[in-house]
């Protein structure tokens, strides 16, 4: 057998099988980024757990851990209930949702967000569904809602 041939069989014994492989890493479909997943309030009835109303904490803790939570950033789901001169009302506690953690429905809204540019909620319609991440600044109790501002 000439070198040439030897080569060109030890080429192709290399070559064909590598292209072989790219060629089907080719064809096989990407992998699918997967669906985020939907929104979550647990931060939001974390902080409930903590530090409001039906927290059974001691006042002391509840006050120490408040101030773990402040400056934190958290996301809530909700429906907006009201626009204020400076940002908008959430409800998150709707009548199922609260019967559903053995609390009592709120009558006004859950969380209270401060623009941090009003423009960003120019089109926004009440008693639409919004999601939005906050930086935690005031406390909820069994009157106040939560307060933060957009971020």
């Amino acid at each position: 057998m000439s070198d040439r041939v030897l080569k060109g069989v030890l080429i192709g014994c290399v070559v064909v099988p590598f292209l072989a492989i790219g060629f089907t890493l080719q064809l096989a479909s990407p992998a699918k980024t997967p669906d985020p997943p939907p929104p979550s309030n647990a931060a939001f009835f974390q902080v409930l757990a903590d530090t409001g109303c039906y927290s059974k904490n001691s006042p002391q803790l509840k006050a120490d851990l408040w101030k773990e939570w402040v400056g934190k950033k958290i996301s809530v789901s909700g429906m907006i209930n009201g626009f204020r001169k400076d940002g908008i009302g959430i409800k998150i506690l709707d009548g199922e949702e609260a019967k559903r953690r053995g609390m009592n429905e709120t009558w006004t809204s859950d969380v209270d967000v401060e623009y941090a540019n009003p423009r960003d909620f120019y089109s926004l319609q009440d008693k639409s569904y919004i999601t939005v991440v906050i930086t935690i600044t005031g406390p909820t109790d069994c009157i106040l809602p939560l307060r933060g501002r957009a971020s």
